[in-house]
């Protein structure tokens, strides 16, 4: 609008990106089978916001619907245990929870500390509604509801984030 772009999560400078594809990561967290690497890999982005950044609070991640049922898998299929990797990753240390986000598909997640010292929503106008003029006196009622809103996502100082978001 008016040459100014808008930002989400996923595109928002202030967000730090993590490749999962072939010239990061290399780990397609919605198919892999090896569990170990799954845990390992949400681990490495815990650790960029927790130890790298020095974010002070537990990690919420998101994932997509396709990450998540993967990681209904078992922990290890060898002894037929009733722990998943979905729950070997909600143990780690500093981990809030892990969610399903629909927005999100394939190899997509979004990690935050969901703190309004972090990201918080920026309001810019609240929510109005306008009526439309009806012509004819038998004419249906007609409305236009209109707002601004976004969200602002915050860095310190020395540029880092305590919001990250994963792709391939």
């Amino acid at each position: 609008f008016n040459g100014k772009q808008g930002f989400g999560v996923k595109n928002h400078p202030n967000t730090l990106p993590i490749d999962l594809g072939a010239g990061g990561r290399n780990l397609n967290l919605a198919t892999s089978t090896n569990g170990v690497l799954i845990r390992a890999e949400f681990q490495f982005i815990r650790d960029a916001l927790r130890i790298t950044n020095a974010v002070m609070g537990q990690v919420t991640f998101y994932v997509s619907r396709t990450i998540l049922s993967n990681m209904e898998q078992a922990w290890n299929s060898a002894n037929a245990s009733n722990v998943t990797v979905l729950d070997m990753v909600r143990k780690l240390e500093g981990v809030a929870d892990v969610k399903e986000d629909a927005s999100l598909t394939g190899n997509q997640v979004i990690a935050l500390v969901l703190d309004s010292m972090y990201i918080r929503p920026l309001v810019g106008m609240a929510t109005g509604t306008y009526a439309v003029p009806r012509q004819m006196f038998n004419s249906k009622y007609s409305f236009y509801a209109a707002n601004a809103v976004g969200l602002e996502i915050r860095k310190d100082a020395t540029g880092k984030s305590a919001v990250a978001y994963a792709s391939s």
